[in-house]
């Protein structure tokens, strides 16, 4: 389990008795439509045909891409980064706050399925143990997926506390919870010395652990 199972998507891939991939299709097509690369596409088949490998050409070309009209992960991180930071923008977050997690976590797989925890479902890993109202069909839908994530930090930064490192907190917050995210804060975000979250999971370590990594992460 984890990103790319399926290798790069390519012509000619036909999905119609496997749910997972469909959905990666899909939602591949969907965004050549939200980066304006749409003609000629079946959008709501599970078929990644020529059509959709010429759309995925154009768009490599446009953006100085390798050109080869297949979608791994340094086109996905191109073609997903106009809906990426719309979101954090519209959620007044900095440039690279959800990009960087998605790269990390997911690496804009849109149908990613959590290694440590195959609870972590979709591009942006939504855990859908805890959050139970997150369908799989959202979970593997970006335009869903990317919003709610940058809602969820968004939300979690207005949770943890008003005050200048808030943001940190915020984002150790998404992987650790808010309870033992607002903990480390008030410690003063050391790097070890937290609280046991289960198994012998130190809750401050792993937090400066996943905070370390999402910033050495290229956006």
């Amino acid at each position: 389990m984890g990103a790319w199972e399926y290798g790069n998507y390519k012509a000619v891939t036909r999905a119609w008795d496997n749910p997972r991939l469909g959905a990666a299709l899909i939602a591949i097509k969907k965004e050549l439509v939200y980066n304006g690369f749409g003609e000629n596409l079946e959008v709501e088949k599970p078929v990644f045909g020529e059509a959709a490998a010429n759309r995925v050409r154009e768009f490599q070309q446009a953006k100085g891409l390798t050109v080869d009209g297949q979608v791994g992960p340094v086109t996905a991180k191109e073609l997903f980064r106009k809906r990426v930071e719309q979101e954090e923008r519209n959620y007044d977050l900095p440039v690279g706050t959800i990009g960087r997690k998605l790269k990390l976590e997911s690496n804009f797989d849109p149908v990613a399925i959590g290694g440590a925890d195959p609870d972590d479902t979709g591009i942006s890993q939504i855990n859908r143990r805890i959050h139970t109202s997150v369908s799989l069909e959202e979970a593997f839908d970006p335009a869903f997926s990317i919003d709610w994530a940058a809602k969820y930090v968004s939300q979690l930064r207005r949770d943890v506390a008003a005050r200048a490192d808030v943001l940190k907190a915020a984002r150790a917050a998404y992987n650790i919870g808010s309870t033992y995210a607002t903990r480390w804060m008030l410690a003063g975000f050391p790097a070890s010395g937290g609280p046991d979250m289960g198994g012998g999971v130190d809750a401050f370590a792993r937090a400066t652990q996943y905070i370390s990594l999402v910033d050495r992460q290229d956006w």
